[in-house]
């Protein structure tokens, strides 16, 4: 059941839009609804890699951060 919580705001956020209103919004609020989109967006795609990876492949990502397997919750 998390797991289809996680792809479920992995896809929100990838799916974010920018919301800017070009009658209202000047350039630096739409600059920063621009950048806040972006993130949201890359933020949604790492979390949906990191989903579909397979626990080996976590493994080797997190064996450089010096951590006995021992100690991973998978």
């Amino acid at each position: 059941m998390t797991d289809n919580r996680l792809r479920l705001l992995a896809s929100w956020l990838e799916d974010s839009d920018s919301n800017v209103d070009s009658y209202y919004d000047g350039s630096l609020e739409s600059a920063i609804k621009y950048a806040k989109a972006e993130v949201k967006q890359e933020i949604g795609g790492l979390l949906q890699e990191i989903i579909d990876m397979s626990d080996e492949d976590v493994i080797r990502q997190v064996i450089p951060l010096g951590k006995e397997k021992t100690e991973y919750p998978f």
